[in-house]
């Protein structure tokens, strides 16, 4: 198949391949869990989920980067830009603290759509709406829209030096909205995710090969 060939996956398979590819790349299971929740969350509502979860998955040192909170805004402890998986966490543990003001801000993030699917599946599940802001980019859960700007180009930039999420003070209204059961994903992002899932295989041994288990080739 060529590079730039469509495939589509269901929204089950692809969570499934989230889990599976975060593992791959040397997450934590909890971490794993988020990101197959964003990416369901994102697919659902007809946003580039695979590519979004590409672009994270692919930043090698993201991971080892720890936030400095005691601050506004949030910011690295070395410069680097900071993990969506891990900051969006972060900023759901934190943002409602008192000193916080239901308000939390990060300079230097990657892959912020991700981060805000991270929010919003999280949201969504606590019954509590927020606002994710980035670039020329907005984000509501309880809406699932691009509030400014609904471009694949502006809400899947790389990433961002500034990246905020507000507390709304309505909950996430219970409304009939068009969710995608099925999604478009381009060849090369899902033959990345493989390659990452497949970190996560056991290596056959001697005798996993003659009775027919583990990986063939």
């Amino acid at each position: 198949m060529k590079q730039d060939e469509i495939i589509e996956r269901s929204i089950g398979e692809t969570s499934s391949m989230a889990k599976r590819a975060a593992r791959g790349a040397g997450y934590a299971w909890g971490a794993c869990e988020d990101a197959a929740a964003a990416t369901a969350w994102l697919a659902r509502h007809g946003f580039p989920a695979i590519a979004a979860l590409c672009q994270a998955l692919s930043c090698q040192k993201q991971s080892r980067t720890s936030l400095i909170t005691n601050s506004q805004p949030w910011q690295s402890t070395d410069s680097q830009f900071l993990c969506p998986l891990h900051t969006s966490a972060a900023i759901t543990d934190h943002i409602d603290l008192e000193r916080y003001n239901g308000e939390i801000s990060v300079t230097g993030l990657n892959a912020p759509l991700l981060a805000a699917g991270c929010i919003a599946a999280y949201g969504d599940a606590m019954r509590r709406s927020y606002r994710m802001t980035w670039d020329k980019a907005a984000i509501d859960n309880g809406d699932a829209r691009a509030l400014r700007q609904n471009s694949s180009a502006e809400l899947l930039i790389s990433s961002t030096n500034l990246f905020t999420c507000a507390r709304l003070d309505s909950a996430v209204p219970d409304r009939q909205q068009k969710w995608f059961r099925r999604i478009p994903i381009a060849v090369s992002h899902w033959a990345f995710l493989e390659q990452l899932a497949a970190r996560t295989y056991a290596p056959a041994t001697e005798a996993s090969r003659l009775s027919g288990a583990g990986p063939s080739g």
